[in-house]
């Protein structure tokens, strides 16, 4: 049933680890929302990539050490 992840931490450089996650989720179909406060604004996927998620997702998954993940995951779940 999921549809819509969250990919915290997410980087435009195509040889980092989250943009490999981000593009394998999207090549497998699901709808991949970039959370990177650094990034926000450029496009990925197809998706802009945001600050927040700013709308109810299925899965957040943290690819970076950062305050930006429980942020984003409480925001999830408050959504």
């Amino acid at each position: 049933r999921t549809k819509v992840i969250a990919v915290v931490g997410v980087s435009l450089n195509p040889v980092r680890p989250s943009y490999y996650v981000a593009r394998y989720l999207s090549l497998r179909g699901y709808r991949v929302i970039g959370v990177n406060p650094g990034h926000a604004g450029a496009m990925l996927f197809g998706e802009e990539v945001r600050a927040l998620t700013g709308f109810p997702v299925d899965v957040v998954t943290d690819t970076a050490d950062s305050p930006q993940a429980a942020e984003a995951a409480l925001e999830a779940v408050a959504l």
